[in-house]
């Protein structure tokens, strides 16, 4: 189940600043972590023309492992529209922080009903050194080229800030902005893309694992463990 929350501001204009943030964008993604004193959850909630679209949730496993995976389709439009482009059929991500390697399932009506097959494969590089992703969509829909994600700063997180990051894809279009941070667990992220292919889902979750961080250390006043 989604958990939404009240998306809190603490001023004005830092309200004004999340009320406009990613105006410019096709969609945005409200990325939230767990607080002290709230469920331990860690959610991004994608949004399109301000309508909730769908939910994915992050969960952090032992042994250098992440874990993002589709919770619920918000949009009942969407939901029965299997065919359109921005309807999220990866099901769900494993990143493996040794060998720094990504593998996704994806949803497939052409086997049965509700089944997924693997359709995500590539490696990802979480360093604050210029993060980047190198993806292969093997699905049949797709080209079955590369997609080669990096960001345009070499230090993306921070011990005591939020995440900041742009991320260009190979032909320099901003494929996501880090936008507005609010309540120490709340961050914004502004999407170059509607669709719901890597670009838009691979990513976020890199983001939302370094927030947890940050609303670990702002809300807690400690630091969480290191994956890197």
């Amino acid at each position: 189940m989604a958990f939404y929350g009240p998306f809190l501001v603490r001023s004005w204009a830092e309200k004004y600043a999340w009320d406009h943030g990613c105006h410019s964008f096709p969609m945005q993604v409200v990325l939230q972590a767990a607080g002290c004193f709230g469920p331990n959850v860690a959610v991004a909630h994608y949004f399109m023309d301000g309508s909730p679209m769908y939910t994915y949730q992050l969960d952090r496993q032992p042994s250098n492992f992440l874990n993002f995976s589709l919770q619920t389709i918000d949009s009942s439009s969407l939901a029965t529209n299997l065919s359109s482009p921005e309807y999220p059929s990866i099901q769900s991500i494993a990143y493996e922080f040794v060998n720094k390697t990504i593998a996704g399932n994806c949803t497939s009506t052409t086997i049965a009903p509700n089944s997924t097959i693997p359709c995500l494969s590539g490696s990802f590089y979480p360093s604050n050194n210029y993060l980047s992703f190198n993806i292969t969509d093997s699905r049949a829909n797709s080209s079955n080229q590369p997609i080669y994600l990096r960001g345009t700063d070499k230090e993306w997180f921070f011990s005591e800030d939020p995440p900041r990051l742009v991320l260009e894809g190979g032909s320099g279009t901003t494929v996501l902005e880090t936008d507005v941070a609010s309540q120490c667990t709340l961050l914004k992220v502004c999407m170059g893309r509607r669709d719901a292919g890597p670009e838009t889902i691979v990513p976020i979750a890199l983001v939302l694992w370094k927030q947890i961080d940050f609303a670990s250390y702002c809300d807690c006043g400690d630091h969480a463990d290191q994956l890197v």
